[in-house]
């Protein structure tokens, strides 16, 4: 009887044994097709991002230009009255500020890479740091103030001549190599990265309704910037 008792015990051990491993075996298949179906989700993503044109960068970068315009015109209009341009100029200090946080990572960081555009990159980057400067500046006294005095608006004017003087140099220069030498899904990419990073809202994007969907995607960031930024370093380390 003992013997029997020992092996009906072993039997049984064995057979838990059995099953835990064979449980163990399907938890770990289960989390690889997860694994898999995560990345194959993944890369589906990525794919859209990349073939929808509604993200390219350039006419992400145009919608923010024309915007700024409408303010520089403001707040260098000598006619114009003062509260219309303090109006004016909170909106044009919060815009420079998201599109420089941007516009330093999505596209002058990868364009560094490319020697044609290096020494004109380069120079953007100067006169980035120079505007943020202003920016910052200006939003903390604007913060405190009822009503522009003559010394910000002429800080102001400045800094609005600046901005166009840059913006100008971009639409017409640097945008055109863009599109001619450029793949279309790299501008793609850089533009959801340029999203994500610039964090439109529904209300700077009144004029440009088609974006409203990939506002919703960009909101989650359905895929890490991370991933953008390798796949365009890479590109523009390969081609140039």
């Amino acid at each position: 009887m003992p013997k029997t008792t020992r092996s009906s015990t072993g039997s049984s051990s064995r057979s838990s044994k059995s099953k835990s491993r064979s449980s163990g075996n399907s938890s770990t298949r289960s989390a690889s097709s997860k694994s898999r179906e995560t990345r194959e989700r993944s890369r589906d993503m990525e794919d859209s991002i990349a073939s929808n044109d509604h993200f390219n960068i350039i006419e992400l970068l145009l919608l923010d230009h024309t915007y700024l315009k409408d303010c520089i015109d403001v707040l260098k209009d000598e006619e114009e009255e003062t509260k219309v341009k303090m109006k004016y100029a909170k909106g044009f200090l919060d815009a420079l500020e998201k599109h420089s946080t941007g516009e330093k990572k999505a596209l002058y960081a990868p364009l560094q890479e490319v020697e044609d555009l290096r020494s004109h990159i380069l120079e953007s980057i100067i006169e980035h740091g120079i505007v943020d400067d202003k920016v910052k500046k200006l939003s903390k006294k604007l913060t405190s103030a009822r009503s522009l005095d003559e010394e910000m608006e002429a800080e102001l004017k400045v800094l609005a001549e600046i901005v166009e003087h840059h913006v100008e140099e971009e639409e017409d220069e640097l945008f055109p190599k863009m599109r001619k030498d450029i793949d279309a899904e790299i501008l793609n990419q850089m533009g959801y990265q340029f999203m994500v990073l610039r964090q439109f809202t529904e209300k700077d994007l009144e004029d440009a309704p088609e974006l409203i969907d990939e506002m919703e995607m960009v909101s989650q960031e359905a895929i890490p910037v991370k991933n953008f930024m390798n796949v365009t370093h890479e590109y523009f380390t390969s081609q140039y």
